[in-house]
């Protein structure tokens, strides 16, 4: 899963801020109990927590250029990201890792000029980074490149699958994961929006752009922020559901292709992987296509309930005895 947070500071470092960085990652520990990162680079202050899937020995976080002028940390898959080092191989960059996400930061050195403006860096290239992403993800870029202005990018996956939230004060900005990252911080104040819990007790969370807390923001889906210290915030979206071109719907051979394309897309792991299987139609079709493409049987897992209105377990182990899982 992974977690990661950050800020700008305004003013020079001093051991407060590693503390402050350190107490805000900490809070993310349950999202990635395997490894620990923090990189201060002043303005700004990444710290990551990491549950490893992809180069488990050597996809640690934050990542750096040579250097060290651009780092990331990211949450997330990038399904896609082996061609886009074969093409970024062939263009001559130097990838010291095997991580998917040491692959996004490359893709925006080449990408992005070291001095622009936020226009000018959306049109050289920020928003194309997301755009050659198939998966889901939240990142974060940091650009010392141009010291005289550096820049921090936030990025969310097309459908808002990853979570990201930002504030924005006279002090800078800071990011994470989770709001509690935020509330950690020690310059938040902890101040409940009325909108937000008329939204919970209606709705039963708290959707949109707005998180439940006064000056926090949900990053939105599809959406690229910029932030640098002269220009402040500035939020594009680099994507939209597409509405042109609409066809007639597929038969159910095309539909079982595409399932079983994008759930053989997932299986990329160098850890043991397995699926929930509810018993329900869309789970079955995840079991059925894993055991295609998997050598060995799948492992699968279910949560039966002693209501036998909500139990589905009998289903369950009639679909998995099918499948010869585990």
């Amino acid at each position: 899963m992974c977690g990661f947070t950050g800020f700008a500071a305004a003013g020079p470092f001093t051991p407060r801020e590693r503390e402050r960085l350190q107490r805000m990652t900490d809070t993310l520990v349950h999202r990635g109990p395997d490894d620990e990162g923090l990189l201060l680079r002043e303005p700004f202050a990444l710290g990551f927590r990491r549950l490893s899937i992809i180069d488990v020995a050597g996809g640690h976080q934050p990542i750096e250029t040579p250097e060290g002028d651009v780092a990331i940390v990211g949450n997330g898959e990038v399904y896609n990201f082996r061609a886009l080092q074969d093409e970024l191989t062939a263009c001559g960059a130097h990838l010291r890792t095997g991580s998917d996400i040491e692959t996004i930061l490359h893709l925006y050195r080449e990408a992005v000029a070291p001095r622009a403006d936020a226009a000018a860096a959306s049109r050289d290239g920020v928003l194309a980074v997301p755009r050659a992403l198939v998966g889901m993800f939240a990142f974060a870029i940091v650009d010392l490149r141009d010291p005289d202005v550096p820049r921090l990018v936030l990025c969310r996956d097309r459908l808002g699958i990853k979570p990201l939230f930002w504030r924005e004060s006279a002090d800078g900005i800071a990011f994470g994961s989770e709001v509690k990252a935020l509330l950690a911080d020690g310059t938040v104040e902890r101040e409940m929006r009325r909108e937000a819990l008329l939204d919970y007790l209606v709705q039963g969370y708290v959707g949109g752009q707005n998180s439940a807390w006064v000056g926090v923001h949900r990053l939105p889906p599809a959406s690229v922020l910029t932030w640098n210290p002269r220009e402040g915030v500035r939020i594009q979206r680099y994507w939209d559901l597409p509405l042109d071109g609409l066809r007639d719907a597929p038969d159910g051979a095309e539909v079982q292709e595409w399932v079983d394309r994008v759930v053989e897309d997932r299986l990329v792991s160098e850890v043991p992987l397995g699926a929930f299987l509810s018993g329900g139609i869309d789970s079955s079709a995840v079991a059925h296509s894993m055991a295609r493409a998997l050598p060995e049987p799948p492992v699968l897992c279910s949560v039966g309930f002693h209501a036998r209105t909500h139990d589905e377990l009998d289903v369950a182990r009639a679909t998995a005895g099918r499948l010869g899982a585990v």
